[in-house]
């Protein structure tokens, strides 16, 4: 403090106060010494807007009273965000494991928030905001349903800049082991993705019986269903059942079935994905729209691309003119690419694997797993070798 020639004023009280929350907050009075200065240490904070002092000399006989303000800078420190994870894949429905940490650049712990970035390939979105510990340390458990690229972002915060880890990129195995086919087997002639159902959400087989609802009737009615049909909506349910696809992941397949076997199916179905059966594609056969040939929705696509599935007002593939037993519901196809079917007009869909078989998904006898499970649900492989996909409840 000095006079207004620029003189030291010595052993005069001073009042000092810092800011915070939101207020004014008294700090100790201190005395000025010879030379009219007077120190005092306080405790930085990180809200830049709380190192602001103010010294108050409340005057006497001699001296007016005055007061000075002024804010104590701190030089910004730089984020350091660290990102781990062990091993670069996990299983698909199992979790993954990641540590989190963020420090400043001489290596002091920085607590507060830490946003968790994710790109599936659909484009970068928040993953969720985590909190880091006293040790500037933090962990999560994700569950990736694809192969995604993940990173972490400090924002800036008191006096630490924003800081970014490096992204981490973690692939997707299957839920299980894929099917391994025969060296030299086709692939089904029919696929769009716009078959393929979503993957399973909720842990097991997880079977409904449900009625239909209208949106998949009224995509039902000209295709698999019309007027004339000896099974109406009230005679039919939808089945929903989670199934294990020849690539390992699990799907939610669904079919339309007569409503006095549809439990049963539904249970049937449920013990194929328990016991590992893989199942190629099971969505419902309207989605391959009408067929003039069967007179219903399209079998021969259906086949073609490998489709489980039962309801199909149609006639016999081969035999116009002839209803297929599939006409009420009770009749369900299972992989018929594997296992295919020797109609009037010649084999369908392809003729590979007519004399070839496989352990999990193309049988040959009454023996195979497959058929003994389904014989245990009352539903029975009827036309044995003639047509190997056709099952009746």
């Amino acid at each position: 403090m000095t006079d207004a020639n620029g003189q030291p004023v010595a052993g005069v009280p001073l009042t000092t106060q810092r800011y915070g929350y939101k207020t004014w907050m008294p700090l100790p009075d201190l005395v000025t010494g010879s030379d009219g200065t007077a120190y005092a240490t306080i405790q930085m904070s990180k809200w830049r807007i709380d190192n602001r002092v103010r010294v108050q000399f409340a005057g006497n006989a001699t001296y007016g009273a005055s007061t000075g303000e002024g804010a104590v800078t701190m030089k910004m420190r730089e984020a350091v965000v660290y990102l781990e994870v062990k091993g670069s894949s996990v299983r698909d429905e199992h979790p993954y494991r990641m540590w989190m940490a963020v420090t400043d650049e001489v290596g002091n712990a920085v607590t507060g928030k830490l946003e968790v970035q994710v790109d599936d390939g659909s484009g970068t979105r928040i993953l969720t905001n985590v909190s880091l510990d006293a040790k500037g340390k933090a962990r999560i458990d994700v569950y990736p349903r694809k192969g995604s690229k993940y990173r972490a972002i400090f924002r800036t915060e008191g006096w630490i800049y924003q800081g970014t880890s490096p992204s981490r990129y973690v692939s997707v195995l299957p839920y299980t082991n894929p099917v391994a086919l025969p060296a030299g087997a086709p692939k089904p002639s029919v696929h769009t993705r716009a078959l393929t159902p979503a993957r399973a959400t909720v842990a097991g087989a997880f079977p409904q019986v449900l009625t239909i609802p209208d949106h998949i009737w009224n995509h039902m009615v000209g295709r698999s269903w019309r007027s004339g049909c000896p099974v109406g909506r009230a005679d039919l349910r939808l089945v929903r059942v989670n199934y294990i696809g020849f690539d390992g992941f699990r799907y939610r397949g669904e079919m339309v079935v007569n409503k006095s076997v549809a439990t049963r199916t539904a249970n049937a179905f449920a013990a194929m994905h328990n016991s590992g059966i893989p199942i190629r594609l099971m969505v419902r056969v309207d989605w391959f729209g009408y067929s003039s040939t069967v007179r219903g929705a399209d079998d021969y696509r259906s086949m073609a691309a490998d489709n489980t599935s039962a309801f199909n007002c149609r006639d016999v593939v081969g035999k116009p003119g002839t209803r297929s037993p599939h006409s009420y519901g009770r009749s369900i196809d299972i992989n018929p690419w594997e296992n295919p079917y020797h109609s009037a007009r010649g084999v369908v869909p392809n003729t590979w694997w007519v004399s070839r078989s496989h352990p999990q998904v193309a049988w040959r006898s009454s023996g195979h797993t497959v058929v003994k499970l389904l014989a245990r649900y009352g539903i029975r492989w009827t036309y044995g070798l003639s047509d190997k996909h056709h099952f009746d409840a």
